[in-house]
């Protein structure tokens, strides 16, 4: 029978020494320790830490709120080790699941923790409002003035390209596109999510499921996702919401460029013509 711990801290910044020291003083042979947000699901050094566990095992933390991100999370895991035949040792809420009070206790603080997690939420939401209503802005400083961005229009509605607007501005062509409110059009949206990859996969772009479904699909296909940056996924969206299917062969149908072999091209008006 081990004695296992496990101890975490929400940042690089914060120190494990406090934890490690009380899980050494109390017996622990092996420890799993991480630092990372207690809301952020994919917990490597915890899930290695519950595979290693075996029957007649303790699992040992400091405190509740070091384990699991929400009261539903600390039930599947209290399961688990239940399942496991393994006991739960919380040091600091001095809780032992060994004992019926132990267990008892447990989840009566488990709910506690989460009710303290939604206040201090509200708190948050509350001092957001309220900065909001004094004028403080959030999020990241806009890289244009509004002078800019409209002299940025100007030239764009006088034909300076896009690229050449980015370049100058020092911002990404999706951002021109945005600030100036234009929309990219079909053809740069095909070239983005590759005229290949659409024809090859047109079945899934014209589902009837679900828009963020198809995407999912899309990012499971082998040599889509090879190439699916975030771009490329957007686009692959902006295709399904506005049903462009029958143009969208269209286009691929007519495109010169030289990756569209002609296979690609016959299937595309098969595709066109069978629908």
């Amino acid at each position: 029978m081990a004695i296992v711990g496990y101890a975490r801290v929400s940042s690089v910044g914060q120190k494990l020494d406090v934890q490690l020291e009380k899980l050494k003083t109390y017996g622990c042979e092996k420890i799993f320790e991480e630092k990372v947000s207690g809301t952020t699901a994919n917990r490597v050094q915890l899930h290695r830490c519950l595979e290693y566990l075996r029957e007649g095992d303790s699992l040992v933390i400091t405190k509740l709120d070091r384990l699991a991100r929400s009261t539903f999370h600390l039930t599947q895991i209290s399961n688990l080790l239940e399942e496991k035949s393994v006991d739960f040792v919380v040091l600091d809420q001095q809780i032992d699941t060994s004992t019926s009070t132990g267990k008892l206790l447990f989840n009566m603080l488990a709910s506690i923790a989460e009710f303290e997690t939604e206040i201090r939420k509200e708190r948050q939401l509350e001092g957001i409002e309220k900065a909001k209503s004094k004028g403080v802005k959030f999020g990241a400083k806009k890289k244009l003035t509004e002078q800019e961005i409209e002299q940025m229009t100007q030239e764009r509605e006088a034909g300076v390209l896009v690229k050449d607007l980015a370049k100058k501005y020092g911002i990404s062509i999706p951002s021109v596109y945005r600030l100036i409110g234009g929309e990219m059009d079909l053809q740069r949206a095909l070239n983005s999510v590759g005229k290949t990859c659409f024809v090859k996969y047109y079945e899934e772009f014209a589902s009837d499921k679900p828009v963020e479904d198809i995407v999912e699909i899309l990012l499971n296909k082998e040599g889509y996702a090879e190439t699916a940056s975030r771009t490329r996924v957007n686009n692959a969206r902006k295709i399904i919401r506005q049903g462009l299917s029958a143009e969208a062969l269209g286009t691929v149908i007519s495109s010169n460029h030289a990756l569209v072999a002609e296979e690609i091209k016959q299937k595309a008006i098969r595709v066109l013509e069978s629908n």
